[in-house]
């Protein structure tokens, strides 16, 4: 993913990046209080995404993300498969949630085999600049270092 830095990222406080966590079990997150339908990340997330200003944008292979019952994990599917970091084909991948807060979810995805600096693997934060866009953050980058802006797909569940 090629990696930029939102302005918004300026508004956001630095309270919302947690460190990285191991891919340690844990009980379905609760969002931490204050959190509403608006700022809630179980609530935004779910839908069809894809990056803004991209040449068929949610057209040719947006990704959908599901949020698990029980709350714990996110399923994220593509329309059709795409090459992944190790250079094989790919259509879906699941990340566990490790914590959530208002506008943000920290995940880790399920047998991630890349680690950061520490040895532990990578995570990826959702972090959602509204209801209808987000960007990934990437444990091993710097704080406040973005990918570009995810937005949500015309017709896509919306709270």
């Amino acid at each position: 993913m090629k990696r930029h830095t939102p302005i918004f990222f300026a508004l956001l406080s630095l309270s919302l990046f947690v460190g990285t966590a191991g891919a340690a079990t844990v009980a379905p997150a609760p969002v931490q209080p204050g959190a509403t339908g608006a700022t809630d990340p179980f609530v935004i997330l779910p839908g069809t995404w894809d990056w803004a200003n991209r040449p068929g944008s949610c057209q040719d292979n947006p990704q959908t993300l599901t949020l698990s019952a029980d709350r714990t994990e996110v399923k994220l599917e593509f329309k059709k498969p795409v090459t992944n970091g190790a250079g094989k084909q790919q259509k879906s991948e699941v990340y566990k949630i490790l914590d959530a807060r208002a506008r943000l979810l920290h995940t880790v995805v399920i047998g991630e085999p890349r680690k950061d600096p520490k040895g532990q693997p990578l995570t990826y934060d959702f972090l959602f600049a509204s209801d209808n866009s987000f960007c990934w953050h990437r444990s091993d980058w710097p704080k406040g270092q973005c990918t570009k802006m995810m937005v949500r797909c015309p017709g896509s569940v919306h709270p």
